[in-house]
């Protein structure tokens, strides 16, 4: 039964996963994540494209506390 499921079949198009460019401040991605978490999906991640909008990395709601938070 599991063998007949596909990837493809559940998962989230990249092209509407939120994401902001590698040159983006914290402070449009945490803009981001805010309007991701009220997303029906509720994000948890925002991807990060480079100038071409290919993927170069990802930012978690952690990483962002960590960056706005106490060194």
């Amino acid at each position: 039964m599991l063998d007949d499921l596909l990837a493809r079949d559940f998962m989230i198009p990249i092209e509407e996963y939120p994401h902001v460019a590698a040159s983006s401040s914290i402070c449009d991605a945490m803009r981001m994540m805010h309007s991701s978490l009220e997303d029906a999906r509720k994000y948890r991640n925002i991807l990060v494209t480079d100038e071409n909008q290919h993927l170069v990395g990802y930012l978690s709601l952690r990483d962002l506390i960590r960056a706005v938070g106490p060194s």
